[in-house]
């Protein structure tokens, strides 16, 4: 009797140990740090090389590209602000890349109405064209898409309330989708207006202003002006580049630790 007291219990799969989960393999840059180190000397050494060859030759491509470029800063000069900064606030909704306005808004127009204008008015476009591309995903196309998705067995995501700026800021900070993309998914999964305008300006002007800045520098300094814009800028940017780091780590850390905190609710 004592034996069969004594005798293991079969396992039952409520006692039975969960099976180990496989550990996820590190991300691809550091499986292969020492690699990319290399890879990346290499092709420095490469350019180095291909700049002492072919001096004269870049040095006469960049003399065309410089001139096409002050051809195409005199053309828009020419037609003034007024068109530029219309342009500016309407199609980067539409589908244009913003940068285009960011590179060349410095040199065309601040020796015309001064830096200091040209900041503030591409600060009010690009508020102008966040709100359009906000209405346009929200109000005009959502419900042509909705009903579409529809029609296909789907519904359009729609992110909670509380995670609306989380939401934003996410989108906005972490590289990937271009910034009209952004803008057409969070006005898609309804977010907010405010924690979307709100996101959506400091995550991208700050970037906006940088690049203002530094081509404003590099137009002066090859005039024979001073350096001190352009050291304003590059300290920005390195301003902008630990920030964006720590708002993304800190983010993906919120989501993730409530992500788990939902799954041991379940």
């Amino acid at each position: 009797m004592t034996a069969f007291f004594n005798m293991p219990e079969t396992p039952t799969p409520e006692t039975q140990p969960a099976p180990a989960e496989t550990p996820k393999p590190a991300p691809f840059h550091k499986r292969h740090k020492r690699a990319l180190l290399i890879a990346c000397a290499v092709c420095v050494v490469i350019a180095l090389i291909a700049v002492l060859f072919f001096r004269t030759e870049l040095m006469a491509v960049l003399h065309w590209g410089g001139q096409r470029l002050r051809d195409i800063v005199d053309a828009v000069r020419k037609a003034g602000p007024v068109p530029f900064f219309a342009a500016y606030a309407i199609l980067p909704a539409l589908g244009v890349p913003i940068s285009l306005f960011n590179l060349t808004v410095a040199p065309t127009f601040a020796p015309q109405i001064g830096l200091g204008w040209v900041i503030v008015l591409s600060a009010i476009s690009m508020a102008l064209n966040q709100a359009l591309s906000y209405w346009l995903a929200r109000y005009a196309l959502r419900p042509i898409i909705e009903k579409l998705v529809t029609k296909l067995g789907y519904t359009l995501p729609a992110i909670p309330r509380d995670e609306h700026f989380t939401a934003a800021i996410l989108l906005r900070v972490v590289p990937g989708a271009p910034y009209v993309v952004q803008s057409y998914m969070l006005g898609l999964a309804k977010v907010h207006f405010v924690p979307y305008m709100i996101a959506s300006f400091v995550g991208q002007f700050g970037w906006a202003l940088a690049i203002i800045l530094a081509t404003n520098s590099a137009s002066n300094i090859l005039q024979g002006g001073s350096f001190k814009i352009a050291f304003v800028a590059i300290v920005l940017i390195v301003l902008l580049v630990i920030g964006t780091r720590l708002v993304r780590k800190y983010y993906t850390k919120k989501a993730a630790l409530k992500n788990a905190n939902d799954g041991n609710q379940q």
